[in-house]
């Protein structure tokens, strides 16, 4: 896939400076503002050359209705669309707030070791904070793609989801999704043409999301049976944290927890009484790192300063 060259002029107002990254119908590239001198934003572009003619409108109907569900959100862990327009190629295409930050999957190459539960934790808490505003809209914002590359973590220790490509509105009256669309391994059984995916079936990327930040494991080999928690890691509060994934992970989707405001009181519950432990490898990391660590030694005061400190820093960091 061919993607545009760095100082290409987009609506006669972003140029580019380089690409962030690319999909099987587009690309996202960094771009200058011309009305906003020192700005820098994000724009994602719909690349009509690599579809099919007869798939043209399907696709154009998808990449709008990532623009529609992103515009609709307010919530510091959700890019925000600044801009949407037609390019001079005649597809569809939009601008967004660029997060800087590492992808999960990238921080746990770099690192080269899975993450702790006093890493891991803050970041579910995060995670659960996003969706929770996701299902919360009317009708529910369904993600569907939940895996550590879509997972960007910032030098605060702030979490952003990205890539909405394939999120969907919940529709009481389907039995099924239209397309089968997720990341094998990470995506729940239902996404493979057993049925309609719902806020369940983000619970379910959730736990296999969390089980890959602790173990590196490859969740895929396991083909929907996941082992104990205990043979990868042990300590304080691992069997409490196995006992919750394995749950989220139930084939079923009405045998898993009925919301993720349920799975963020249990994983609040579980960080409240986790045992302090700093790993001083984390001081010579990434900063996000060390700002996910860098918590006071009381746990009662980790997990109120935890709630009301480290949100409002997270909120106030990308508004």
């Amino acid at each position: 896939m061919i993607g545009r060259s760095a100082g290409t002029r987009f609506d006669d107002r972003f140029q580019l400076v380089r690409t962030l990254g690319q999909g099987a119908m587009g690309h996202v590239y960094e771009v200058t503002d011309e009305r906003l001198q020192g700005v820098r934003w994000a724009l994602k572009e719909l690349d009509l050359g690599v579809v099919l003619e007869t798939e043209k409108a399907e696709a154009i109907s998808l990449f709008n209705r990532e623009v529609e569900i992103l515009s609709s959100l307010s919530h510091p862990g959700c890019p925000r669309v600044i801009h949407q327009f037609t390019s001079d190629k005649g597809a569809p295409a939009f601008v967004m707030t660029k997060v800087d930050g590492v992808p999960l999957d990238i921080l746990l190459e770099e690192i080269a070791r899975p993450l702790s539960l006093h890493e891991t934790l803050p970041i579910l808490l995060q995670v659960c904070h996003v969706l929770e505003h996701l299902h919360k809209q009317t009708p529910a914002v369904v993600f569907r793609d939940l895996k550590p590359s879509n997972i960007m973590l910032t030098d605060h220790g702030t979490v952003v989801l990205i890539d909405f490509g394939i999120a969907r509105r919940y529709d009481p009256k389907k039995k099924k999704d239209t397309q089968e669309l997720g990341t094998p391994g990470f995506c729940s059984p239902e996404q493979y043409g057993r049925g309609q995916t719902t806020a369940r079936s983000d619970i379910y990327a959730l736990a296999t999301t969390a089980y890959f930040l602790l173990t590196r494991a490859d969740v895929q080999s396991y083909a929907f049976k996941f082992p104990d928690l205990s043979s990868h890691l042990e300590g304080d509060k691992v069997a409490e944290v196995n006992e919750l994934l394995q749950s989220m992970l139930c084939l079923v989707p009405a045998e898993r927890p009925a919301s993720v405001e349920l799975v963020r009181k249990r994983l609040t519950h579980i960080f409240k009484e986790l045992k302090p432990a700093r790993d001083r490898s984390t001081t010579i990391l990434r900063p996000c790192l060390r700002a996910l660590t860098e918590q006071p030694i009381d746990p009662t005061r980790q997990l109120k300063l935890f709630d009301r400190k480290f949100f409002r820093r997270w909120f106030r960091t990308f508004f």
